[in-house]
């Protein structure tokens, strides 16, 4: 059996950057998310309060 092939240095940080953009991506897109529901329930609430 040969050496274990290993990854170039940059290859490992390109990947780990890759995931870590992607992570953070879908962490702000739900933030977003949150925060606009959030405001739509609030609002929706609201909303029901004045009809009333």
């Amino acid at each position: 059996m040969g050496a274990p092939k290993k990854m170039p240095f940059t290859f490992e940080i390109i990947y780990i950057y890759k995931h870590l953009s992607f992570h953070i991506c879908l962490v702000v897109l739900y933030t977003i998310l949150s925060k606009d529901l959030r405001h739509y329930l609030q609002n929706t609430r609201t909303n029901k309060r004045r009809t009333r």
